[in-house]
């Protein structure tokens, strides 16, 4: 209703709700402010965790040189790495290097008129056989943000052969090598493609889009046979609805689909920490292998299993 996203818009066979990112930061800012009982603190991570008799007891909160300490009744780890579970010494689970879905990088394009996409990716890969494009550059691709003359391109990105998604200096490596690759393929469609001729990158990610790190090691752990075969249980408590993408090269995804269109369901044992009575889990680092995460990390998975990690820890389920 408020312009944030539109459709579904059918992709082959699956259906994507397209959405506009700025938008949507800010409808869930008014969405937050909403709610009188809720404290949100941006620019705000957990640097220190302690566990008494298998509860996280304490956490220190860290801001710019301040440090708060708060005494959790219950704690959702939706940080994506898994960084609770390394605070309090916990198990998790991280794929080799080979293996890990490789690194994506998104920014905002405006100016941009009607195009066909396959006449983007052919001048870009017209682009790489002439050197004037880098390999890498073979990785973008771009859709609409639902905003006339807006489009997001995404770089998916190699890493290296010791790509590791929680190494400052590997991922300081992959947000450089992505802010280089993006404007050097702006700059050549602008000079071989008419739809780009005033085109311009209006925005870039705050960091790289990383798409697999650390996984916690749950009461239960999702499988792949789990998605394939949508599997159902009594205590679900979110759905899974998209097929496995794998993308461990920057070659592009690789899409493995259910026997039936179906999706799976995700039990609350996945979202619950093995050893810890109050910690609950969601999004990307949730209790899964590494096929089976590459079907719930995508956002829609990733916000059901929120909503549903943050049901459980308010309902006194600890």
């Amino acid at each position: 209703e408020e312009g944030v996203a539109h459709g579904p818009v059918p992709m082959g066979r699956v259906h994507v709700l397209m959405h506009q990112p700025q938008l949507l930061a800010a409808f869930y800012d008014r969405w937050c402010a909403a709610e009188s009982k809720l404290t949100v603190l941006l620019h705000t991570q957990v640097i220190r965790a302690e566990v008494e008799a298998e509860r996280v007891s304490s956490l220190t909160l860290h801001c710019r040189g301040r440090d708060f300490l708060v005494r959790p009744k219950a704690v959702v780890d939706a940080s994506g790495d898994a960084v609770l579970a390394v605070l309090t010494q916990q198990p998790f689970e991280m794929a080799a290097a080979s293996e890990l879905q490789r690194p994506a990088y998104c920014v905002g394009v405006v100016n941009v008129d009607a195009f066909e996409p396959l006449q983007i990716a052919g001048a870009i890969v017209q682009g790489i056989q002439e050197k004037k494009l880098p390999r890498d550059a073979a990785g973008a691709h771009f859709r609409s943000s639902g905003i006339q003359g807006e489009v997001f391109m995404t770089l998916d990105l190699d890493g290296g052969a010791d790509y590791d998604s929680t190494d400052p200096a590997c991922l300081t490596a992959v947000e450089m090598r992505g802010r280089e690759i993006a404007f050097q393929v702006i700059r050549h469609l602008k000079e071989t493609h008419v739809a780009f001729r005033e085109a311009r990158i209006s925005t870039l990610p705050v960091r790289a889009g990383i798409r697999e790190s650390r996984r916690w090691v749950g009461e239960a752990v999702l499988t792949e046979e789990d998605i394939l075969s949508s599997k159902r249980r009594e205590s679900d408590v979110a759905y899974a609805s998209w097929p496995i993408e794998l993308r461990e090269t920057a070659r592009g995804p690789k899409l493995i689909y259910p026997q039936e269109a179906k999706s799976c369901g995700i039990p609350l044992a996945v979202l619950r920490a093995k050893n810890l009575r109050n910690v609950f889990t969601a999004g990307r680092c949730i209790s899964a292998t590494h096929r089976a995460q590459a079907s719930t990390r995508v956002m829609g998975t990733a916000l059901a299993t929120g909503q549903a990690a943050g049901i459980a820890a308010a309902s006194d389920l600890t």
